[in-house]
């Protein structure tokens, strides 16, 4: 019983060595959040662009005949 107050440190600091590696793990995650919603938005101002040009190519044969 004599060792009690150096486990409770030891467990306490460990308990705080992994919220601050969860800490770490959420950063990264909403980091990862924010690329994913990027590349998401990239791609649909891709495909926008692509459907504007294909319009404008039939206006211009349609309008030709």
């Amino acid at each position: 019983m004599t060792d009690y107050p150096a486990r409770v440190e030891r467990f306490a600091e460990r308990f705080w060595d992994n919220i601050r590696g969860m800490s770490k793990i959420d950063d990264a995650l909403l980091r990862l959040d924010k690329l994913a919603q990027e590349e998401h938005r990239m791609a649909t101002a891709l495909g926008l662009k692509a459907m504007d040009d294909v319009r404008d190519e039939v206006g211009v044969v349609g309008g030709g005949v």
